[in-house]
């Protein structure tokens, strides 16, 4: 949950493995150290799932997309989720909405105009 009220960071990541990676502004991608064991991994993509309005049929499409409005834990935020049989574990990431204000310059180039 840290991860999610840190402003430096954009995006957070579980992948099959369970390793949990973050993504910032100032480092780019990390592994955080962490992992998350497949239970908890299906816990988060469920209880997004009921979040949203929505019923994951995995059967038919073992995935979600889906936007987390802003609550009092955290601003809006994208969440994409992926379970098996379409993947070997559940795994998902959350790209979050930045705060910051960005140029036109500073998202087309990575030098000065």
């Amino acid at each position: 949950m840290r991860y999610m009220h840190d402003d430096n960071v954009t995006e957070v990541i579980v992948n099959p493995d369970g390793k949990l990676w973050i993504d910032t502004f100032d480092k780019g991608f990390q592994h955080t150290g962490i992992t998350i064991d497949e239970d908890e991994a299906k816990r988060v993509i469920y209880a997004v799932a009921d979040l949203s309005g929505q019923v994951i049929d995995l059967k038919k499409d073992p995935s979600l997309q889906a936007d987390i409005p802003a609550s009092r834990l955290f601003s809006n935020c994208r969440f994409q989720a992926e379970l098996p049989s379409i993947v070997e574990a559940p795994s998902f990431n959350i790209r979050k909405h930045s705060k910051n204000r960005f140029s036109r310059w500073r998202t087309t180039s990575s030098k000065a105009p």
